[in-house]
Parts: C-alpha cells; structure tokens; sequence
C-alpha cells in the first residue's frame, strides 16, 4: 500500500468512526489556495476542520508530534477561507479544530479535540 492509499484508507476510516460517534460529514479533501483540510464536519453547533494522519509502522501515540508550524498554518488558512466562502451557512456555528490519528495497520484512532493551531 502506497502513502495515498494508506491516507485514503485512513480518512475512510475516520470518517467512518465520526459518523458513528455522530458527526456530520460535510466535505472531505476541501482544497482552499493555501492548503487542504482532510475531512469537516459538524459536531453538533461546531463546526470541526479535522486532519487525518495515517500510520502503518509508528505508534499512534507517537502520531502528534508530526505536525509542522507550516502545516498548522495551512489548516488555518484553509479554515479561513472555508468560513468566508460558507458564513451563511456557518455563521452562528463555534469552530474547532481536531486531530485524528490512525494506525492503519490495527485499525485503531486515537481523536484529539480542540486542538490549538497557532504557532
């Protein structure tokens, strides 16, 4: 299994353990001019921009550390503009940002909310 694969096996598989914890998927793989945002959701009135790291060989524990200030900053400005381009549909709506993490391999998650994005 190649890297995209295993990232698309593992956004399937977090959006299928979301549904089930009963979040609303809205988009998946929404690509604003700075960067993408893996899946988001609504989590009752928040509105939830989630990025998905897929592991086969590093512990999902280990999993959090891989997240670059670029990156952050990329999610961030990707939300920014996913806000401007839906605040009619959103505007009433808190906003939060999680982590998922997937050991693609044991078919395990471990969900980190709220997550702080400034660098």
């Amino acid at each position: 299994m190649n890297k995209y694969e295993r990232g698309k096996e593992g956004e399937d598989i977090a959006c299928k353990y979301l549904a089930e914890k009963g979040y609303l998927i809205i988009e998946r793989n929404y690509r604003g001019k700075k960067g993408e945002i893996d899946i988001i959701a609504r989590d009752g009135n928040v509105i939830v921009f989630i990025e998905v790291k897929s592991w086969k060989t590093i512990p999902v524990s280990e999993a959090g550390f891989s997240m670059s200030n670029m990156k952050k900053r990329r999610i961030t400005k990707s939300a920014e503009q996913y806000i401007f381009e839906n605040s009619k549909q959103i505007s009433d709506l808190d906003i939060r940002f999680d982590f998922l993490f997937v050991d693609v391999a044991r078919n395990s998650i471990s969900h980190n909310t709220n997550i702080i994005m400034e660098s």
